[in-house]
């Protein structure tokens, strides 16, 4: 599935409607991924933020749940930066790409341990309105390979 997609999923609950009554000048600021390959399965999150806190939804039962956590935002140099549902939209390296890519740069690196799981993290990059998916691969033996890939 497309983030795009798993973003339009949450905009239609509820929970996030009501959320967006209460907190409407919060913005989606980063995704979060987990892709256990083992076992075939993934858990997402969406971070959205305003000025004093940051909300994450996950997804739940095939996204017919939606549960929301809430905690204060921490200061920071670096605060979380707007994504744009537009950029969402225009994302070429997708959730459905990660793992090919990922075995891709282990094969060019010469890892040869099987790839376990991947952690990703999908955030605004250093260059206005682009975005960078920050991925944690965990080979098999306890390899960590940490991959940026411009969105």
């Amino acid at each position: 599935m497309k983030l795009a997609q798993i973003l339009e999923t949450l905009e239609k609950s509820k929970t996030f409607k009501d959320f967006k009554k209460e907190n409407p000048d919060a913005f989606f600021c980063a995704a979060f991924i987990i892709m256990n390959l083992k076992q075939n399965t993934s858990e997402t999150s969406l971070d959205f933020r305003n000025d004093k806190n940051i909300f994450t939804f996950k997804l739940l039962d095939k996204d017919k749940e939606v549960i929301m956590q809430k905690e204060e935002l921490l200061p920071s140099q670096k605060p979380l930066e707007k994504i744009e549902e537009k950029q969402v939209s225009k994302i070429k390296a997708d959730l459905e790409d990660l793992q090919q890519i990922a075995e891709k740069e282990l094969e060019k690196n010469k890892i040869t341990g099987s790839l376990d799981e991947i952690i990703a993290v999908l955030q605004s990059g250093a260059e206005e309105k682009s975005l960078v998916w920050n991925l944690t691969c965990i080979c098999a033996g306890f390899t960590i390979v940490s991959i940026k890939i411009d969105a």
